[in-house]
């Protein structure tokens, strides 16, 4: 992980490749990451607009922030659009370096002493939002111009609350453009007794911003952007994901030449994600496919030692990769899947997305992923080849996997134009050109 971060590093004297989505006008080209420092602070050519970042969550190498953050930033670069990140205060000093960010953010869970657990929330809620509020106005003020567009990536409503109480007390003429983009929905994660109050809290959150011309959402997929819409009463785009790819979608091979499968599994591993149910899915499909093998790589320390340990005893025929990868690495990785398993707990993905989904598309790599989720959606939306789960239990992921290794031909075919539809919206142009269209700038 730490050798990838310095290939990103603004004092590293190593340049990082021209990525697949070109400046305006010109071609993609090499752009080394210190060139952060003076992109950040100077006004683009014909005085563009400053991008500010706020990101409560970025706080670690792995998962979906740094990535995003990280597409955003090399798109920036090439276009000369000034940008500045303020990042979770407890963030990887690496990636600090990296980001050229301020590491000031403090999201804040007040602990309620409350014995109504809904007055509880509420104090919550309340004390939270305006420890944010307090937060960014320490934090950003005479920092902000009317010109800037400030850029979120949250859901909480606490975080929405209280950058809705910041942005108010600004003066009418001192209020920069603000776009708030929703990766989840603020209610999703809340146990059932708790849904109603939750979003009504959000619906709360958002109302502030409703008659506010200045202020946009945008959503990472179509079922949190109707959510928002139907809440905020406003429209709330589809904002794409900045890609950085430096290699093209895989080439179509039958299974007659490969000879051999791979079934691939990445990311952080969480407990949601599947991961200890691995040893028994790979030892199905081990048992009744002599030519398969499977590539697990686990970001984070998630799984439980008997997991891995389990894993391990597969020998050779599983390689498991027990660090964070990032940048092309991890697109190398994924490159190397002749699918891409995920089987995640389908309940906690009914709108929620995933960023590895997208990249997987975007490289040709056919799914395997659960049944009425959003994973499920972004395959269909796509139209890539994929193999759905009907069922969060093993039997189940290990039928869709072999679903996947009958069908492999088809399917792999039907990857390689998705990816290339899918590269041509998921990547940094689009997500800059969107950002500052909806903002009208």
């Amino acid at each position: 992980m730490k050798k990838d971060l310095e290939t990103f590093e603004g004092a590293g004297s190593a340049p990082v490749q021209g990525k697949s989505c070109p400046a305006p006008g010109g071609q993609a080209g090499q752009v080394t990451a210190g060139e952060t420092v003076t992109t950040a602070a100077a006004k683009g050519p014909g005085g563009c607009p400053r991008i500010i970042v706020l990101d409560h969550g970025m706080r670690f190498v792995a998962g979906h922030h740094f990535a995003y953050n990280l597409g955003l930033l090399f798109e920036c670069i090439r276009r000369n659009q000034p940008i500045e990140f303020y990042v979770h205060a407890d963030c990887n000093k690496e990636v600090i370096k990296v980001l050229h960010a301020k590491a000031v953010l403090k999201p804040t869970q007040y602990v309620a002493h409350s014995t109504d657990k809904y007055c509880g929330y509420l104090e919550d809620f309340n004390i939270s939002s305006k420890l944010t509020e307090f937060n960014l106005y320490k934090n950003m003020k005479g920092n902000v111009d009317p010109s800037d567009v400030i850029y979120v990536h949250t859901a909480d409503p606490k975080i929405v609350m209280g950058i809705a109480a910041w942005y108010v007390s600004l003066s009418k003429e001192k209020r920069p453009f603000l776009c708030l983009k929703f990766q989840n929905h603020g209610y999703r994660f809340v146990i059932k007794p708790f849904r109603a109050l939750v979003q009504s809290a959000f619906r709360l959150a958002l109302k502030p911003f409703i008659g506010m011309d200045k202020v946009h959402f945008a959503a990472s997929n179509k079922l949190i952007a109707a959510q928002i819409q139907l809440l905020a009463e406003k429209p709330c785009p589809v904002f794409p994901i900045p890609l950085q790819l430096t290699q093209p979608p895989r080439p179509y091979r039958s299974r007659q030449e490969k000879q051999t499968l791979c079934i691939g599994y990445a990311g952080e591993g969480r407990a949601e994600q599947g991961v200890d149910m691995l040893p028994d899915i790979v030892e199905a499909v081990l048992a009744a496919h002599p030519d398969v093998h499977f590539a697990i790589q686990l970001g984070c320390n998630f799984a439980e030692k008997e997991t891995l340990k389990r894993l391990r005893a597969f020998g050779e025929r599983v390689v498991l990769i027990e660090q964070c990868l990032v940048g092309d690495h991890f697109h190398q990785l994924l490159s190397s899947f002749d699918a891409l398993l995920l089987p995640y707990a389908p309940e906690r993905y009914i709108e929620r997305s995933s960023q590895i989904v997208i990249e997987a598309i975007a490289l040709g790599v056919p799914l395997i992923v659960p049944a009425r989720t959003s994973l499920a959606f972004e395959a269909k939306e796509f139209d890539c080849g994929y193999s759905l789960i009907q069922k969060h239990r093993v039997s189940s992921i290990v039928e869709s996997i072999e679903h996947f290794i009958a069908n492999h031909d088809a399917l792999s075919q039907k990857s390689v134009p998705a990816a290339t539809r899918c590269a041509n919206f998921h990547c940094g142009r689009t997500l800059v050109d969107m950002l500052l269209e909806t903002c009208s700038v």
